[in-house]
């Protein structure tokens, strides 16, 4: 079973995801066809990265 949001530590993030509309990864794994696992990492890893393609998927959903 995945890691829900809830389950993530980095707070921001998931301000940042549902600010731009998406409740979870998987929400936004399916808007950028990426995984969810891939988006997790890259918010770790590469979060100006991450924050690139959420801007990008939040402007492509609102």
């Amino acid at each position: 079973m995945a890691p829900s949001t809830d389950d993530y530590k980095d707070s921001s993030v998931i301000n940042g995801l549902k600010k731009k509309g998406f409740q979870n990864f998987e929400e936004l794994a399916e808007s950028t066809g990426e995984s969810a696992q891939l988006l997790k990492n890259w918010s770790i890893f590469h979060p100006r990265r991450f924050a690139l393609i959420l801007a990008g998927a939040g402007a492509k959903v609102t």
